[in-house]
């Protein structure tokens, strides 16, 4: 998990040991932005992390070990980049104003049914009530696939079956959660391409007419590169309120999560760390950097 990250810092930190002059050091950090890259970090997000780094560094006038001021800048950066953008308060969201209608969003593949699923565990784990509407009516599969989350999780689904209007699906299931006194309402959707005209305008009109208070763009961490993309296209039809970042159990590279805050200003919600209900916790940046920790200088 994270090894890309992982191999960007330890790179640096063995490139940096002792007391290198500044040649060195700025040599170095355009190796670290090259591993950046390599890590799935954008390319303008990791000339702004080195730059950051850089003045940093200048400011502590370069005293003590290079390598444990290198790490030091890192580690700042990181967190500050995560704590710019702005806060949501999903619990708070949904205490506000009952019933919640949480939008799922994003391209095919990413895992939005399975992020459905747990984030309905995880509320009604905290006492809340959950509806799910199975909203994605063109996947063959879709609508069977979240009825058995529903039934393993013990919740009613609203479902009108395939072909039918996803919007409508949407909006009934708002209004039967609003009449039957349900704290959250969960819209499944179909996955689309961000480049398909046609499937986010389709995207835009469940928004119009469901009306829903909050908008999750899911996003997979082994995307890659292209989760920029996707993550800006989105943004643009839907203004999505906060991100979901699933698979990062697997062999993510994690550049992909620094890259989607800084990119989009949006903050990650959640995140997904195995196959198991129970694998879906708050995204916290401790989540990656307790990783790279393991190969912090003097560790």
């Amino acid at each position: 998990m994270l090894e890309g990250l992982k191999r960007a810092v330890q790179r640096l930190a063995d490139a940096l040991s002792g007391r290198p002059s500044w040649a060195d050091i700025e040599r170095a950090l355009e190796e670290f932005r090259l591993a950046l890259l390599q890590a799935d970090v954008a390319y303008d997000v990791a000339g702004e992390v080195v730059e950051g780094m850089r003045a940093q560094l200048k400011q502590r006038e370069a005293k003590g070990d290079a390598a444990e001021l290198v790490w030091s800048a890192f580690q700042e950066y990181f967190n500050r980049a995560f704590s710019s953008v702005p806060s949501f308060d999903l619990m708070q969201e949904i205490e506000r104003s009952p019933p919640c209608a949480i939008l799922f969003l994003g391209v095919n593949g990413v895992g939005k049914t399975s992020a459905v699923a747990k984030l309905a565990h995880y509320l009604k784990a905290r006492g809340k009530s959950v509806l799910l509407a199975a909203a994605d009516t063109h996947r063959p599969g879709a609508i069977e696939q979240l009825a058995e989350h529903a039934a393993r999780l013990g919740l009613r689904m609203i479902s009108q079956g395939y072909n039918a209007d996803p919007a409508a699906v949407a909006r009934d299931a708002v209004e039967h959660a609003r009449a039957k006194g349900y704290a959250a309402v969960l819209i499944d959707t179909a996955g689309r391409l961000q480049t398909y005209r046609g499937l986010m305008e389709e995207m835009a009109k469940i928004i119009r007419v469901a009306r829903p208070q909050v908008k999750l763009f899911v996003c997979d961490a082994l995307t890659g590169n292209d989760a920029l993309r996707q993550a800006q296209d989105f943004l643009r039809y839907t203004d999505y309120n906060g991100i979901v970042l699933t698979k990062l159990d697997s062999d993510a590279k994690g550049g992909v999560a620094l890259t989607l805050v800084k990119a989009t200003g949006r903050p990650i919600l959640f995140a997904s760390l195995g196959q198991r209900y129970e694998d879906f916790r708050p995204f916290e940046p401790s989540l990656i950097l307790e990783r790279l920790a393991e190969v912090k200088p003097g560790a």
